[in-house]
């Protein structure tokens, strides 16, 4: 064998152990098609579907953030480029104003009936900013060709059941509905979109005109802005529109043409992320031809020219081609042809990065957070490595080792990210509403993909402070106590005996809790004003706890005269817990009523009469969890010496902030001769509310309203005729 047989052999050898070792462990874009090649029809459409299905969904709410990047005007930071109207507008300025900006749905939502229904209606590669007047003129129209000249819209024509859009995105429009039509095929409990050759079947799952769809398709084919935007939502949603990355495709399944039998698959480049000045080894099988068959790559630093040839040479059916090495950072676009003299065939474009040289000084973790709340290097430069943990578009977290003060979140918007990734990056320290992170990001040096993320760390809510911070925790067996975040701000509660935790429902994953269920829940910490609380990131962060225990009770507590705090395990039922007759208590004591407390579920007041000075015994029974299991009767003494003790006015007061409803809410068991008196100040001491209340006996609970005052720390403080307390709490 001569030295260039021996050296293309070794190539080949090279190239495929690499693929063997290093395949589980990279997703680059290299090869994202392969498997396309020979196939047209159905048989295409299916293939792809399965290609770009179960992508990452975000809420609908969010996805105003992600068309800040996939709409950017490049001319004009701060604004989105506006679907019809092609005008630059602030990306922020989300309203019904007739200029102000809408979510308009390409694929109308109505075609289907997909209104509020995860993933289809939030899928951004389905969504462009919009004028909101041109939005509510376009409605649910299909697409075709004629009509009115449309006023503000310019170039754009409609019908009663028509719209034409502006010739430089009849393009853009088209492979849109393309992708809706692959993307949703009825699986997974997803709707079932197809595009059609007619107007009008609304409400049917269906959008037309195919036939002038196809030929848009054609005539406006991508331009740098609609690739960018590819490459954007890619990097949220992990899916790509193939249709802008081959636009033939739409041809092939619906047009009248039929794939070449001349093949170009398998392609892998090696290294996928090469160093300085290293060469890149191409590799692809080609086939579907008897005649000889020549293959050649073309690649260059941009993707409009591909300047730079180089022929593949063959061996047993690989071709195998090498790029010259590029300095650091390089982004590198490269492209395949083949013929036999008479087929002739191309590949996807397909691109690399050359890696950032890193040979400067890290900055651990540990010392950006400091162990203190604040960071001692605020708005310092640092360089930090580390393992991500999560991510949610905007930013991610990374974590370094699972010791405390070893997480942190990172500021990156739109950076493609998933957990396992090992990186490096440089960027700035700030403090963003007492939570410490890196911003401004300058720098990202990929390590490796696929690392085993850290194992998160069992904490109990009791344990939870700032050296959890960003990093990866789990509570284990928390039972939920308030279950109502869609008037908390996307946040439920839970407890595990220790403490109170929020969970956040999050932009890409929201779970539906049970009050009185319990559950273990792993996530990010984050925090924000007074509350921790854990970033869900997908399903396998909750896990429902099946409860086969009974609610026992741990505490007795006279409040006075008239009144028993019970505070059980659990949270009880409310239908037994708030049936008098399973509370009995001996030397003559009646109970009148028990009552579940509203913040406090586990807690019951019962009301009682006849409370004198001496020994009792309380006997509880029948009282269930919200699981249905049934508690063992007990029996609990306590006795009355001297009367009450002093606390009447403030026995059993609790203090908590809604947000939603934007009020203080006090709850307290008040005897009828205890004045509470009330005072709001703010962080400067300076009086902004107060009052008097002259409660009856029994629960009571009082809202003193917040609206209007701005955010930041207040203190209230409640004063009876012999007791007083102070609350310190932070209003957002």
């Amino acid at each position: 064998m001569n030295r260039q047989a021996m050296r293309i052999v070794t190539l080949l050898l090279t190239v495929l152990l690499a693929s063997q070792i290093l395949a589980p462990i990279h997703a680059q874009t290299t090869g994202f098609y392969n498997g396309t090649e020979g196939k047209d029809g159905l048989e295409l459409k299916d293939f792809l579907h399965h290609l770009i299905n179960n992508h990452q969904p975000y809420s609908y709410y969010s996805t105003k953030d992600m068309m800040k990047y996939s709409d950017r005007d490049p001319d004009h930071p701060g604004n989105v480029l506006l679907v019809y109207t092609g005008t630059s507008h602030p990306d922020d300025d989300y309203g019904t104003g007739n200029n102000q900006l809408n979510r308009e749905h390409v694929w109308a939502k109505s075609h289907g009936s997909f209104t509020d229904w995860l993933p289809m209606y939030s899928d951004v590669h389905n969504l462009k900013p919009c004028d909101a007047s041109v939005n509510n003129d376009k409605g649910n129209k299909d697409f075709d060709e004629g009509g009115t000249a449309h006023l503000e819209a310019i170039g754009c024509y409609y019908t009663t059941y028509t719209w034409e859009p502006r010739d430089s995105e009849k393009g853009d429009i088209a492979r849109i509905i393309f992708y809706m039509a692959v993307r949703y095929e009825g699986d997974n409990g997803e709707a079932d979109l197809e595009v059609v050759d007619e107007i009008n079947t609304s409400p049917a799952p269906e959008h037309g005109r195919l036939s002038a769809l196809l030929e848009w398709n054609l005539q406006d084919p991508p331009d740098a802005f609609e690739m960018n935007r590819n490459e954007v939502i890619s990097a949220w949603q992990k899916n790509r529109n193939p249709f802008i990355d081959h636009p033939e495709f739409a041809q092939l399944i619906w047009g009248a043409e039929t794939a070449s039998p001349l093949m170009i698959g398998d392609i892998q480049a090696y290294p996928e992320i090469p160093e300085e000045n290293q060469e890149v080894i191409i590799n692809a099988a080609i086939s579907g031809s008897s005649q000889t068959l020549t293959a050649t790559v073309y690649w260059g630093l941009s993707r409009y020219e591909l300047i730079h040839s180089l022929p593949m040479e063959v061996i047993s059916g690989h071709y195998i081609g090498e790029i010259t090495g590029q300095p650091e950072g390089t982004l590198v676009f490269y492209r395949l042809e083949a013929t036999d003299g008479t087929l002739k065939t191309s590949s996807p474009t397909y691109s690399y990065q050359v890696k950032n040289k890193f040979d400067g000084a890290i900055t651990s973790i540990y010392d950006i957070q400091g162990q203190q709340d604040g960071s001692p290097l605020v708005s310092q430069q640092v360089t930090a490595t580390g393992v991500v943990t999560a991510t949610f578009g905007e930013y991610y977290y990374l974590q370094q080792g699972r010791a405390p003060w070893s997480g942190i979140r990172v500021w990156d918007p739109g950076r493609s990210q998933n957990p396992g990734d090992s990186v490096i990056i440089t960027g700035t320290v700030m403090e963003n509403q007492g939570v410490t992170e890196i911003s401004d990001v300058v720098y990202h040096y990929p390590l490796k993909k696929g690392t085993t993320a850290p194992a998160p760390i069992q904490v109990t809510c009791s344990d939870i402070d700032e050296s959890y911070e960003g990093m990866l925790i789990t509570v284990q067996t928390a039972e939920c106590t308030e279950a109502d975040y869609y008037n908390n701000d996307w946040m439920w509660t839970v407890q595990d005996g220790t403490g109170y935790l929020k969970v956040y429902n999050t932009a890409i994953f929201e779970y539906q809790p049970l009050e009185g269920e319990q559950y273990t829940v792993t996530g990010p910490l984050n925090h924000s004003g007074s509350s921790w609380y854990i970033e869900l990131r997908s399903e396998s962060d909750v896990q429902h706890v099946v409860d086969l225990t009974p609610p026992t009770i741990e505490t007795v507590e006279v409040i006075n005269t008239s009144t028993i705090r019970i505070q059980f395990s659990e949270t009880p039922d409310p239908f037994s817990a708030e049936t008098e007759a399973n509370y009995k208590i001996n030397n003559g004591v009646s109970v009148l009523d028990a009552n579940q407390q509203v913040n406090m579920k586990r807690n019951i007041y019962l009301n009682v009469s006849n409370l004198q000075n001496g020994a009792y015994e309380l006997k509880v029974e029948n009282v269930r969890d919200l699981g249905g299991n049934v508690m063992v009767p007990s029996i609990h003494t306590f006795s009355v010496t001297n009367g009450i003790p002093g606390r009447d006015g403030l026995a059993g007061l609790s203090v908590w902030y809604d947000s939603h409803q934007r009020k203080v809410y006090m709850e307290w068991h008040a005897s009828p001769w205890s004045a509470v008196h009330y005072f709001l100040t703010d962080s400067r001491g300076q009086l902004v509310r107060s009052g008097i209340q002259e409660p009856g006996p029994g629960i009571h609970t009082m809202g003193l309203e917040a609206a209007g005052l701005g955010r930041g720390c207040y203190f209230l403080t409640v004063y009876t005729s012999d007791n007083s307390c102070t609350w310190k709490m932070i209003f957002l």
